[in-house]
């Protein structure tokens, strides 16, 4: 990419995060672009110059946009301390490594995902965001729509033993190493950039079930979310034919309708991809969706005479989803659908549970959500935590959740 399009990008984030600076607005692409660095920190200082005028957007007479919070990674070797660079070819390197990070390996994940939330489970699923709705989502709610660029650009993933329906780390952190440590991680210091627009508790459309909460956002909507107030922002630097979009949706869905009396196999066939298409129109061409769990196998409906979802309601449900998924691809020539078989996998994991180290498949620690679970969970009177297959009455632990990851990769590699 020449030194031009790449500042064009670089003053496209930098009005994102200050709309306030007039001065912006008359920079001159064709004028040098000099680059600072301050010892100490990761915070760049970037001084756009055109004519015999500065705006200085980094302290003094501009207003501190500090982007370390936004970017955390080591900056290229020839990046000296208050030494300009005006070699157009360690320019553009500098910009691409520091301030939008493009991935090294040319790919990201931008992902809608559920988790199955019983009505008596803790309602967590997506990794938190500092600017989403604690414990439920990464960016945004219901009742809190919209969301600025800056938002978005400086929301952090929030790791913590209750930041999770997992107790830790679930598998799109394990498959993407985003976010896997305690304490906050932006997306753009990733490698593999995660940006979860999911919501925990969310199902397909409250058109066929009702809302969890009047703040859950369903996916129709996390989608319509998403290409208002995401794709705008991150279509600047995260390029939609080197991305991968994962989906995992119906857990919520299955266990809601459960009751409904229906011809099942049909309604499911209504609910799923009213909203890939969508995705689809913004230049999104590949897709990763997951079928369900063994929902049949939880606690709950291992101690039931008449379990709810049953493996009958499961398979009907996954084999709808196997055939939108060609029939979308088929419709859509240049796109990549794949399906990965989670419930075919996690069955065997339960069938062969101490191959993974489980020493229980069928209950859970009812201490879960207690404090000193990790250090001292014999305390409780429970295994220690990576040793269930379950960590509450519908959620899998992190450590499932991490064996999952390294089959899915394994699936993705070999495709």
């Amino acid at each position: 990419m020449s030194l031009p399009d790449e500042a064009e990008r670089v003053v496209v984030l930098l009005k994102s995060l200050a709309p306030d600076r007039a001065c912006l607005d008359s920079v001159s692409l064709s004028t040098p672009l000099e680059v600072g660095y301050e010892s100490g920190t990761l915070s760049l200082t970037l001084i756009l110059k055109w004519g015999h005028t500065t705006c200085d957007l980094c302290g003094g007479s501009g207003l501190p946009i500090h982007l370390s919070h936004i970017q955390q990674v080591p900056l290229p070797s020839g990046f000296y301390r208050r030494e300009p660079i005006h070699h157009e070819s360690a320019l553009a390197d500098i910009i691409a490594t520091s301030v939008l990070s493009p991935l090294a390996d040319k790919s990201s994940l931008v992902l809608w995902r559920t988790g199955p939330v019983p009505r008596s489970a803790i309602q967590r699923s997506p990794p938190p965001g500092t600017h989403g709705l604690q414990n439920f989502s990464f960016i945004g709610d219901f009742l809190h729509f919209s969301y600025s660029p800056r938002d978005l650009l400086t929301d952090q993933i929030v790791q913590n033993q209750t930041g999770t329906a997992e107790g830790g780390p679930n598998w799109v952190e394990f498959l993407t190493g985003c976010g896997l440590h305690p304490g906050l991680t932006s997306p753009l210091s990733c490698k593999k950039q995660l940006w979860d627009f999911a919501f925990a508790g969310a199902d397909i459309s409250e058109e066929f079930t009702p809302l969890h909460h009047n703040w859950t956002v369903p996916l129709v909507n996390q989608t319509v979310q998403f290409r208002d107030y995401a794709n705008p922002v991150l279509s600047k630097f995260v390029k939609p034919a080197e991305t991968l979009v994962g989906i995992w949706i119906g857990i919520n869905d299955i266990g809601d309708s459960a009751k409904y009396d229906v011809y099942f196999p049909t309604f499911y066939d209504e609910l799923l991809f009213a909203s890939v298409q969508g995705v689809y129109d913004l230049g999104y061409k590949h897709f990763l969706f997951m079928n369900l769990p063994p929902l049949d196998r939880t606690p709950g409906n291992v101690a039931s005479a008449n379990p709810l979802p049953n493996k009958t309601m499961v398979d009907w449900y996954d084999d709808v989803l196997d055939s939108h998924a060609r029939a979308f691809e088929h419709a859509h020539e240049d796109s990549t659908v794949l399906v990965f078989d989670v419930n075919t996998f996690l069955n065997g994991v339960m069938d062969h549970a101490a191959d993974y180290g489980l020493k229980n498949v069928t209950g859970y620690c009812a201490s879960f959500d207690q404090p000193y679970i990790n250090t001292d969970p014999a305390s409780y009177g429970c295994l220690p935590l990576p040793e269930y297959f379950w960590f509450n009455t519908g959620h899998m632990t992190s450590h499932v959740h991490q064996i999952l990851a390294g089959e899915v990769e394994r699936y993705l590699r070999s495709q």
